[in-house]
């Protein structure tokens, strides 16, 4: 399974920001790094929401394209996807 995240640039360095897990974002030097970091980060974040209660469920890009905050946050950053490993519990949030 995969994750979108939003990664921008600024002054040279990436931020990346996952919608469907606020919270959870990572920066980095290169734009390869970022993507690497944005796992590695995204799977922390998960772990540590899984201990407190029910995950999102990850909406799928098609379904993120319908949301009108994703849409103005993607017109300047990149959009990539990120390997997700749910842990077994998860809710949609929709």
């Amino acid at each position: 399974m995969q994750v979108v995240a939003l990664i921008d640039e600024e002054n040279g360095r990436f931020g990346v920001a996952f919608p469907d897990f606020p919270g959870c974002t990572t920066t980095a030097d290169t734009l390869d790094t970022a993507v690497a970091k944005a796992a590695e980060v995204l799977a922390f974040h998960v772990e540590g929401l899984a201990q407190d209660g029910p995950l999102p469920v990850p909406r799928t890009l098609a379904h993120l394209r319908k949301d009108r905050q994703f849409r103005t946050d993607a017109r300047t950053a990149r959009v990539a996807p990120v390997p997700y490993a749910p842990p077994a519990r998860a809710v949609n949030r929709c």
